[in-house]
């Protein structure tokens, strides 16, 4: 389904506005926040430029990926060990990696506690990939998709990196079979097509910020305060 010029716009000022909060930037009134811009990653089921952290993570595992082709024409990596088992390649990795919820812990990125000044920060390091699927698994794991999310219409709309180390936002873009927001079981729905836009902040692997059409905060499961 296509988007209009408007609503991408309005995704883009939402980005900025969330990259300010979960960075803690602070800028005069009317002062834009800075942001680098990246390309968007491919799917992460196409080649890229950078190693597939799912085969990686199945090598180092003692696995072997092979490559086959599915009953649609599409590729599909498995794990194979020497055991003769198998997983598929992204099930196996996100089975071993569950989405994180929240800020980061000092576990999972150190600060120096004393040190000369210009002592670098050692943080977490993740992939623009892997906090691109991070943030897909969340959006399709919240509580509006699983309650009526389309099959097959997400589509990831922007990528924008933040002025913080590892910190991306994305924009998500979905179709559901009924207004509303979160788990509505129970409720009188009327059966209409409803685009929704999910915005979502990936910090060192976990997400800080998800915010549904400006409207409905992802994280608390409330409208937006």
């Amino acid at each position: 389904m296509g988007r209009g010029i408007r609503s991408v716009l309005l995704a883009a000022g939402l980005i900025a506005a969330l990259a300010a909060a979960a960075c803690g930037v602070e800028a005069p009134a009317g002062t834009p926040v800075p942001t680098v811009p990246v390309e968007t990653p491919v799917p992460h089921d196409a080649p890229v430029g950078m190693p597939n952290p799912a085969a990686v993570f199945c090598e180092e595992q003692g696995g072997t990926v092979s490559i086959r082709t599915g009953e649609d024409g599409g590729q599909v990596g498995y794990c194979v060990f020497a055991d003769g088992t198998e997983r598929e390649e992204w099930e196996y990795w996100r089975e071993s990696h569950p989405v994180e919820v929240g800020a980061p812990s000092m576990a999972d990125w150190a600060r120096p506690t004393e040190g000369p000044p210009g002592t670098p920060q050692i943080v977490r390091q993740v992939s623009v990939e892997e906090s691109q699927e991070i943030a897909r698994r969340f959006v399709v794991e919240s509580a509006t998709f699983r309650f009526d999310g389309l099959d097959g219409s997400l589509e990831l709309e922007s990528t924008m990196a933040m002025p913080c180390p590892n910190c991306y936002a994305f924009v998500y873009a979905f179709d559901s079979r009924h207004a509303g927001y979160g788990d509505r079981t129970g409720l009188m729905l009327a059966q209409v097509i409803t685009p929704h836009r999910a915005s979502v902040v990936v910090e060192q692997g976990k997400v800080t910020k998800a915010v549904l059409d400006d409207v409905w905060d992802m994280l608390a499961q409330e409208t937006v305060r």
